[in-house]
């Protein structure tokens, strides 16, 4: 299954879409047995404040998100080339990591934010050599403004653009100030809406005064949620490990876009000390650097080894969905 996403040709993403359909078979027949109050940024309480989470409309609508991303990620690897040959892989690892957090499987403000994180993440590396590139930052922190409106976490993400755009290019102080304007804008619009439509107390208080907490773990911390924390914690590890060996016949632009990468996994990790009602969604922040990372390791294995690999995650994966059960 590895070689059908190792090609250059963008209509293979719509294997995207038939992947997860195949991978989260058990999720279609069973059920996540999942208790989560969604609690989001502003975006989320106006939009979909209402909807029921735990309906056949959000399971779908998180199928289309998934696979939107992966897509994405897809994107971003064709234009700048980080595993230096063009892949449909970090859109798969995506999925497949993804698929091994229960959360996901359910519409959720995390992930809208991330989608709108990735798209900052593009900008980011856009940036690079360019003389004038004022839009391209505005945008930057447009972005995140949209993602932290949508999950608080993204606060922090403020600060990992400043320390991206350090990495990428040598930039000014006005372009921090267009940075700063860029994520401004967007909750300036929504706080005169909130203002005109009487409910600016709820987003000052949403946005603001509670989007910040102190370990503020929402769920039981049973061997359902500590089993894909075990997992990914030793993942992060494995690859915090590998990190000089992914840089290596790398281009300039590609290392400095695997750097930005790691740095983002960083700043994940740590605001997860401040994200109010932590659940197992937040390791979503961490996820593109891990799919990156997968995809790197499915490339440089040799054909066979790649394919046994992956199977042993895709039937790890399978088995995952059946916990309800056990």
């Amino acid at each position: 299954m590895v070689g059908l996403f190792r090609t250059n040709q963008f209509v293979a993403n719509i294997l995207l879409v038939l992947y997860i359909l195949v991978l989260r078979i058990p999720a279609f027949i069973g059920d996540t047995a999942l208790e989560i109050t969604r609690k989001g940024g502003m975006l989320w309480e106006l939009f979909f404040g209402q909807l029921d989470t735990k309906t056949g409309l959000s399971f779908y609508l998180a199928l289309i998100l998934v696979v939107f991303i992966g897509l994405l990620l897809n994107i971003i690897e064709n234009r700048y080339k980080l595993s230096g040959e063009l892949n449909l892989l970090p859109g798969a690892s995506f999925i497949l990591l993804a698929s091994f957090i229960p959360e996901t499987y359910f519409f959720s403000p995390a992930l809208i934010a991330l989608g709108f994180f990735l798209l900052a993440y593009h900008e980011i590396l856009g940036c690079y050599k360019q003389f004038q590139p004022a839009t391209q930052i505005f945008n930057i922190g447009f972005f995140i403004s949209i993602a932290f409106l949508f999950y608080s976490s993204f606060w922090l993400f403020i600060p990992f653009a400043l320390v991206a755009l350090g990495i990428v290019r040598n930039f000014k102080f006005q372009e921090v100030m267009m940075l700063i304007v860029g994520f401004i804008t967007p909750l300036l619009l929504v706080g005169i809406f909130c203002f005109w439509n009487d409910c600016l107390e709820d987003f000052i208080s949403i946005q603001f005064t509670g989007a910040v907490a102190w370990m503020s773990w929402v769920t039981t911390r049973n061997w359902v949620q500590l089993a894909p924390l075990a997992f990914f914690g030793g993942f992060m590890l494995f690859i915090l490990i590998k990190f000089p060996s992914f840089q290596l016949k790398k281009g300039i632009q590609e290392r400095k876009g695997i750097d930005v990468l790691y740095w983002s996994m960083l700043f994940g990790g740590i605001a997860a000390i401040f994200q109010p009602n932590l659940n197992l969604e937040h390791l979503l922040l961490i996820l593109p650097c891990l799919a990156y990372a997968l995809s790197f390791i499915l490339l440089r294995l040799s054909s066979a080894r790649a394919e046994a690999f992956h199977f042993v995650l895709f039937i790890m994966v399978i088995l995952w969905q059946f916990n309800p059960w056990i």
